[in-house]
């Protein structure tokens, strides 16, 4: 089941770029909207129609729907606190954890579609990239970060509730076990798989959908430069805006589309954009001592390098990249360091 990442500045875009998709599925498409935005622009149409299936993030509707998971580890608690868990909190009310609710939510609606047969490809409608990069790195990391937050906490727990064992019986409490407490199992290996994913460059498929005219080129080639930055490929590029031509992307080869015009008129290119076989282009190659790392829009006068212990930093364009150092190069230090364009290279004496 191939999966495409599609970030797109509005919601337009990923419209118009799921219409192109469908027309080269025969069947087996299914989107997940984290946005929502795009989802509004199909009021008074059927997107369940032909080969598209279209499944929306809706806060109210999801935090309804995990409720019944957690109710069980919070209900000890809250009995001996003395609260009630009956009318809680919507989680979209508490500050930051909406984003947590798209995760969880993203992880739920891919597990079902890898478990269905019929699913032959699975489009992630990302938010504008502001949004859409710390989303992508709580995704990339939420089992690790749960266990790492979990895990300690239910140790404390364990050696507190052995301390309080005499006050237990003498006071007639029912504190309750860590095993209890433990974050519910399905969410946990939905999340790995999440992040399996996220993590396999090789199996995804990443369209960033950019808006804006060639004048604001200082603020395009930041945002061009940062997913790859950020650990994920970029395998087609759509700029929409005037103005723009191929000098300005210097040594880029993926698929590309520039240009502004209306939906009847780019209805055909954007069709040939994700019909194009994009060329594998990994984010970090070894060459001896060369390292070669893939940064389009970045500039000489842009970058800092630095060796950290067994790791390379490289830092540009309000992002920053850390590479683990093979073997060969951990008793050396970065010589050097050029731009040719779109990759940065660091030779290493």
């Amino acid at each position: 089941m191939a999966v495409v990442l599609l970030v797109a500045d509005q919601p337009q875009q990923g419209l118009d770029l799921v219409n192109a998709q469908q027309q080269l599925a025969a069947s087996g498409l299914v989107v997940l909207d984290l946005n929502g935005e795009s989802s509004h622009l199909l009021e008074g149409r059927d997107p369940q129609g032909g080969s598209l299936r279209w499944e929306a993030f809706v806060a109210q509707e999801h935090a309804a729907a995990l409720w019944p998971d957690l109710e069980g580890p919070l209900r000890p608690w809250a009995a001996m606190l003395g609260l009630s868990i009956d009318s809680p909190t919507p989680p979209w009310l508490v500050p930051g954890l909406e984003d947590l609710q798209r995760v969880l939510w993203l992880a739920d609606r891919l597990a079902a579609a890898t478990a269905d047969p019929e699913v032959q490809m699975v489009t992630v409608l990302l938010p504008p990239l502001a949004q859409a990069l710390p989303l992508l790195r709580l995704a990339q990391r939420a089992p690790e970060l749960i266990l790492s937050l979990w895990d300690p906490l239910l140790n404390w727990w364990s050696e507190t509730r052995q301390r309080l064992s005499h006050l237990e019986l003498v006071l007639r409490l029912q504190l309750p076990s860590a095993e209890s407490l433990r974050p519910p199992t399905p969410w946990l290996e939905r999340c790995r798989l999440l992040a399996d994913r996220l993590n396999d460059e090789q199996r995804l498929d990443v369209v960033l959908a950019l808006s804006g005219d060639a004048d604001t080129w200082p603020l395009q080639r930041r945002r061009l430069a940062a997913l790859p930055l950020s650990g994920y490929p970029l395998h087609r590029l759509w700029i929409q805006g005037q103005g723009w031509s191929t000098p300005l992307l210097e040594g880029w080869s993926p698929p590309l589309l520039l240009g502004d015009s209306s939906w009847a008129d780019r209805q055909d290119p954007l069709v040939t954009l994700l019909a194009q076989q994009a060329p594998s282009i990994p984010l970090t190659h070894w060459e001896d001592q060369l390292c070669r790392v893939f940064a389009p829009g970045v500039g000489r006068e842009d970058l800092r390098v630095q060796q950290q212990k067994d790791a390379l930093v490289i830092s540009a364009l309000g992002q920053r990249r850390i590479i683990p150092l093979p073997e060969a190069c951990r008793q050396r230090e970065p010589a050097s360091a050029r731009v040719s364009a779109p990759f940065v290279e660091v030779v290493f004496r």
